[in-house]
């Protein structure tokens, strides 16, 4: 697991600090290098990154409403391309590991781990998560979850090896 540490980008931040917000909360920073990795990480959602060999990785994320594009049919196709590799990569997860279940809350962690679903609940929150997936060809070789995490606090961690 790769951890991107930026505490800017976290809400805490702005509770901290007084702050208030005039946008979204997904698309507020409070620095410029803040700001940099998210927007950096906005930039490459869904755009193959080629490789060597005929390897490419993707970093991917559940597509709302709220992703940026050219235009409404570029934001299907985006929509499109994430989700069906969500898809793939969730059925690759399921088939090499248990369900892995939040005693709490009872929900199934790696559904809401690859889909980067939110929530109330802290230790069930994955909307920081990006999924990379590494390809060759039309095929899923392995995959990973990366997230931008509050320094200040520790995360929780989930590591499917």
């Amino acid at each position: 697991m790769i951890t991107l540490i930026c505490w800017q980008i976290m809400k805490l931040c702005v509770e901290e600090r007084g702050s208030k917000l005039d946008k979204a909360f997904d698309t507020w920073c409070c620095s410029a290098t803040c700001q940099g990795v998210y927007l950096g990480l906005q930039a490459n959602i869904g755009r193959p990154i080629l490789l060597s060999d005929g390897f490419r990785w993707t970093l991917l994320k559940c597509i709302n409403g709220d992703q940026q594009a050219h235009s409404a049919q570029s934001f299907l196709a985006l929509k499109a391309e994430c989700n069906s590799k969500l898809a793939v990569a969730l059925q690759m997860m399921e088939e090499y590991f248990n369900p892995m279940v939040d005693p709490r809350s009872v929900v199934n962690m790696i559904p809401q781990l690859i889909y980067n679903w939110g929530s109330k609940f802290p230790c069930v929150d994955c909307s920081r998560f990006y999924t990379v997936v590494l390809e060759k060809g039309d095929t899923l070789i392995a995959l990973a979850s990366i997230r931008c995490i509050n320094e200040k606090k520790p995360p929780c961690v989930m590591l499917f090896v």
